[in-house]
Order: structure tokens, then C-alpha cells, then sequence
């Protein structure tokens, strides 16, 4: 029986806006672009090895691609009639990335938000697509309040609060117990909110979040595949593989690997862990689940 994925394609991982905070951006300072010929004639091998569930699109600013280029890719993709998401910043309002995903993730900065980003948001929302809202920079103790009447007025369908992984492009750290402390904090005010609070339907149990990226596979701007991985150092890298057999060998040997560090867990797939790896023998920890945050719902 083929493995079921979660494909992610990573077009490029450059950036313009410098409060982006995609775990992707110049991931390795790479400055290539994703062949779509490479792609073309490597998807129906990928097809013919997994059962692909799901198709998301990602970088770097994907919004900084040509409107050509994105009508090719989705020309490609639509032949295996699988829906497809976009995650972007949102700098530039790119009509053919409008037209063909059917779901619109938005990296939005609060703390650094601009009225381009803010118009693009608006007049993606008045094509009737849905839109839903990534955040990160919430974790400062501010009245939600605030944030949520700014959601509200942009009338998305859906916000979510993102746990903040490190690269060596990006090394802030928002720990776990500051995640698990907002979290929380935002559910008391989640009666608030004219939009899903996807933190809180995850805790409920309505949203499957078992999307360990053992079971996501990454093609990247450098025309390989990849799986993420997490140094000793705790910092978030994608192992690039140009063998598909390659590919499928490690991602066995992984899904071996989470089987033995999950072991006699009760929350054995069942918690929040959007990442999921053993995280080195420096940082002191092998789970992502927000074990406490269960807890406590």
C-alpha cells in the first residue's frame, strides 16, 4: 500500500519583505527558481510512489513569480485533481495565484503590517476564495482584543497561531511554554471572533492535525526532493534527495524513527505537532506535541 503525503512545492525560498516569517525563507540562501520542466517530468513519478493527499504551495514570496509562471505550475498540478493551497506574504496581488488556488493562506505581521499586504487581503476576499491568516508575532502580552477586531474587519474565514521554528536564516525563539501561554490566552477571548480560530478547533478535535512532516514531502527551488529535518543545534533544514528511491528509503526509515520516540505516548498521534522530529541531542527534546496545551484544554 502506497504512503499517503502531504506534497509541498517550494518554488524559491527568496524573500522582499523582511518581517516575513515563513520557516522557508532563504532556507539556504539559495537564489534558483523551481524548473518546471524538472517538475513536469517528475510528478507523475512521485504520483506513481504516494498517494498525495494534499498539494501546497510555499516559499520564500511566492507572489514575487510571474503570473506565466504560476499558470504553468497550476497547469501541471491540475492534471492530478488535487486541491491546492498557496501560502504567501502577500506584497503583490498575483492574479493568477488568485485565480487557480483554492485556499489562501496569508502570512500577516501584525507588528509590521502593511496597507499593500492589507489591500491584497481585501481583494483576494472580494473574488469569494477563502482566506485564512497565519500569524507568529502574537506572543507579546497584548490585549487580543486588538488583533481580533483587526481580523474581524478583514472578514476571513479562518486564523490560525503558528509555532515559530528556528533556521539559521531565522533565530528568534518563541519557546513552548510562550506558545502554550498564548494559545490560551486567545481562547478565553475566541467568543470575540467573526472567524474559525483553527487553535481552538484543533484542541476540539475537529481538524485531523496529524501532519508530521515525516509524511510531507518538499520538492525544492533547487530541483530536488527533500524532507525536513532538525539539527543538533535545534535549527530547521530540508534534506534534498535527487533519487525518488532515495527519497522513499529515508522517508521509511523516518516514519520508523517517530514510531520508537512516540512509543507509549497517549497522545500518540493525536497532539499538534505540525513538526514533527527528534530535535537533537543539544536542544534536550524530541516532541512538538504541546502536551501541556492538551492538557489543559
Amino acid at each position: 500500500m502506497k504512503d499517503t503525503i502531504k506534497l509541498v512545492i517550494l518554488p524559491l525560498y527568496r524573500i522582499e519583505n523582511e518581517y516575513s516569517f515563513s520557516v522557508f525563507n532563504n532556507l539556504d540562501f539559495s537564489q534558483n527558481t523551481l524548473s518546471l520542466e524538472w517538475l513536469e517530468s517528475n510528478l507523475s513519478h512521485l504520483f506513481s510512489k504516494f498517494n498525495i493527499d494534499k498539494i501546497s504551495i510555499e516559499g520564500g514570496e511566492i507572489s514575487l513569480l510571474s503570473d506565466i509562471y504560476f499558470d504553468l505550475l497550476f497547469r501541471l498540478l491540475n492534471i492530478y485533481n488535487k486541491r491546492i493551497s498557496i501560502t504567501t506574504d502577500f506584497i503583490k496581488f498575483n492574479r493568477s495565484l488568485i485565480n487557480n488556488a483554492d485556499v489562501i493562506n496569508v502570512l500577516y505581521n501584525f507588528n509590521h503590517r502593511s496597507e499593500v499586504v492589507f489591500s491584497n487581503i481585501k481583494a483576494a476576499i472580494s473574488t469569494g476564495k477563502v482566506i485564512n491568516i497565519k500569524s507568529l508575532d502574537v506572543f507579546i502580552q497584548d490585549n487580543p482584543l486588538d488583533k481580533i477586531t483587526i481580523l474581524n474587519r478583514l472578514k476571513i474565514k479562518a486564523w490560525k497561531i503558528i509555532p515559530y521554528q528556528k533556521t539559521k536564516s531565522q533565530v528568534g525563539i518563541v519557546n513552548d511554554s510562550t506558545y502554550t501561554e498564548t494559545i490560551e490566552r486567545y481562547l478565553k477571548h475566541s467568543d470575540y471572533m467573526q472567524f474559525s480560530f483553527q487553535n481552538k478547533l484543533e484542541l476540539e478535535g475537529i481538524i485531523n492535525n496529524n501532519n508530521f512532516p515525516i509524511n510531507t514531502v518538499y520538492i525544492t527551488p533547487n530541483n530536488r526532493f527533500g524532507l525536513g529535518k532538525i539539527d543538533d543545534f535545534g535549527y530547521f533544514y530540508i534534506e534534498e534527495f535527487e533519487d525518488i528511491n532515495e527519497l522513499e528509503k529515508n522517508l521509511k526509515k523516518a516514519q520508523s524513527q517517530q514510531i520508537l520516540l512516540c512509543e507509549g505516548c497517549k497522545y500518540q498521534s493525536n497532539c499538534l505537532a505540525d513538526r514533527y522530529f527528534n530535535k537533537g541531542y543539544l536542544t534536550k527534546t524530541t516532541c512538538s506535541g504541546y502536551k501541556d496545551l492538551i492538557k489543559n484544554k
